[in-house]
């Protein structure tokens, strides 16, 4: 738990210096839409979030 509080203290030292911090979420293993998948969506709120997204079935039709 020691690493959250790390991360939220940084974020708010940021926040008081008038900073933002930019975060990027990458996933290797997703190759279909899953709830983990819901988990960046539901944490991003409103804040845009851009997915890069290559379908399996393009790797297995190449293969």
């Amino acid at each position: 738990m020691g690493d959250w509080l790390q991360l939220t203290d940084e974020l708010d030292r940021r926040q008081d210096a008038g900073s933002t911090a930019t975060f990027w979420w990458r996933d290797d293993d997703a190759v279909e839409w899953t709830p983990q998948l819901d988990v960046p969506l539901r944490h991003a709120g409103t804040i845009p979030l851009a997915l890069a997204v290559t379908p399996v079935s393009v790797f297995v039709s190449r293969l």
